[in-house]
């Protein structure tokens, strides 16, 4: 059931669209079967039994099931009886224990979440338990496997159909309370390792490497690029990663310096004590963490109301720019550094029932408004190049002198468009758009965008030189340009920005004095 507020935002209000569940009907699931009357009776309180079973509906599921998340050993029970269809299977715990108890404890919420630590085989992706046959034999399955959700959830999928089925009048998936947080959790972390598996399965294809490198390699005779370059690791388009957090900050800075500081500062929190959710939820007949996809959808409908009312219906008067960012209640645990960024992100990371939910609708988890284009440049053929092992140096150089980049692009428009050459670099997102097919600028016909260039460190020497000027130069048609004040093309770009007064030292002063004195 869809709620109007999450409609496409079309003209059509008469018969409103919706994406959040079948993306516009683009999926297309099959009909479940009829419900076992049992499990509905137990899900629907119209047996007994249905109070305690719903209590321990978790152990009830990992009894049956044929794979597992992962426990607590109770070492007071050292006898332990196996049902006779269980006899021929064998468990085998993987997890070792070096690792701090204070940093790697388990919550206290009474709630469902997971906490990946950071023993994760990051090459064969093995959770904690596996399940071996009397044969020695191993069988796995890949989490995205159709046949792995009925597997780890029998309860949810008696008839051990796999788990993409359409749901109508009761679904299974929703009624299971704390197995349900489970299932979501579980659900969100099988699309994080997909999301994860595909760079660390292409870090040793991708590579990046400055064009004059890969031209002074062709020269020396290299034809092969495996050995040319730097990995690249967790870019920051993941969301989450470190670089994503990095580039998110510097976006929401960038915005604040070119619109000023913020005059709110608003935490708007999940109230789950609202009178139409306390409805809402004695309806369904559960607690409100028994449903993190209604809380999370809820949430996102109010966050929306709020924004419209302060950017659109103008609350506190014209609104110049909005940034927020989502955050989820967590137990607090320390992070510790590893120099391989996936274990980095995996370790001892908290993920609700919640943030599982709003993470799978692809809700935002940051979000900017006017839009920020991240401007990057580089000092003559300094360009970073990006290539696979295979590729051959010569195509790899070929193919990046053909494409310009949004820097080069800039040097381009400002020969063709009048109104370039009264702005600088990091103004042109304000007047122009970038065209990523046909990598060229075109004049921008609606919405509002901010330039901003990438962080360079003082200590960079010549580009944190050029990352200066940039910021006061217009209309420059070539690197020459650039270094070209008054008539006078100056050697280096420090030299330049020496000219221009832009380096805060002593030498500045001292020059000054001596010319007063003289």
């Amino acid at each position: 059931m869809m709620r109007y507020e999450e409609r496409l935002k079309t003209k059509n209000i008469v018969h409103p669209k919706f994406s959040l569940c079948c993306m516009k009907g683009k999926v297309q699931l099959p009909a479940p079967k009829k419900t076992p009357k049992l499990l509905f009776d137990l899900f629907t309180r119209k047996d007994s039994s249905s109070p305690d079973f719903m209590k321990e509906i978790r152990n009830y599921n990992n009894m049956f099931a044929f794979t597992s998340m992962g426990g607590k050993i109770d070492h007071s029970v050292n006898n332990v009886h196996l049902d006779h269809r269980l006899e021929n299977l064998r468990l085998k715990l993987i997890r070792k224990r070096n690792s701090d108890a204070r940093t790697y404890n388990l919550p206290s919420a009474s709630k469902v979440a997971a906490i990946i630590v950071r023993d994760l085989d990051m090459e064969t992706d093995k959770r904690d338990i596996i399940v071996e046959t009397r044969s020695g034999l191993l069988q796995r399955i890949d989490e995205l496997h159709p046949l792995y959700l009925p597997m780890q959830y029998p309860l949810l999928f008696p008839y051990g159909e796999d788990g993409y089925h359409r749901r109508r009048e009761f679904n299974m998936i929703l009624k299971g309370r704390k197995l349900t947080q489970q299932f979501t959790v579980d659900a969100f972390i099988m699309i994080e390792a997909l999301r994860t598996k595909f760079f660390r399965l292409h870090q040793k294809n991708l590579r990046i490497e400055s064009y004059v490198t890969l031209r002074t390699e062709l020269s020396k005779g290299q034809l092969s690029s495996s050995a040319i370059g730097k990995r690249i690791i967790l870019p920051s388009s993941f969301t989450g990663s470190q670089r994503y957090s990095r580039e998110n900050f510097q976006d929401a800075m960038t915005i604040c310096t070119a619109t000023g500081f913020p005059d709110l500062f608003i935490i708007f929190t999940c109230n789950l004590r609202l009178p139409e959710l306390d409805r809402l939820f004695e309806g369904f007949g559960c607690k409100p963490e028994d449903r993190p996809d209604l809380v999370s959808r809820i949430f996102k409908i109010k966050l929306n109301m709020l924004i419209k009312d302060i950017t659109k219906d103008m609350l506190f008067e014209k609104c110049r720019a909005d940034i927020y960012t989502i955050e989820f209640k967590s137990v607090a645990f320390r992070m510790r550094i590893y120099y391989y960024e996936i274990k980095q992100y995996y370790d001892c990371r908290y993920i609700s029932p919640c943030e599982a939910a709003w993470r799978i609708f692809g809700f935002d988890i940051k979000f900017r408004e006017p839009y920020v284009e991240r401007l990057p440049f580089n000092l003559v053929n300094q360009q970073i190049v990006v290539f696979c092992d295979e590729d051959v140096v010569d195509d790899v150089v070929e193919k990046a002198s053909l494409n310009h980049t949004k820097f080069h692009a800039w040097f381009e428009e400002n020969k063709v468009y009048p109104i370039a050459r009264h702005l600088t670099y990091a103004q042109f997102p304000t007047k122009f758009v970038f065209k990523t097919d046909s990598r060229e600028w075109t004049i921008r016909k609606s919405g509002r965008s901010i330039g901003r260039f990438f962080y360079v460190q003082p200590g960079s020497g010549e580009l944190y030189y050029l990352r200066v000027l940039l910021t006061f130069v217009k209309g420059a048609t070539s690197f020459k340009d650039i270094r070209t004040i008054h008539g006078v093309l100056h050697p280096t770009y420090k030299d330049e920005c020496y000219s221009l007064g832009l380096l805060d030292d002593d030498k500045e002063y001292i020059d000054g004095i001596n010319k007063a004195s003289r």
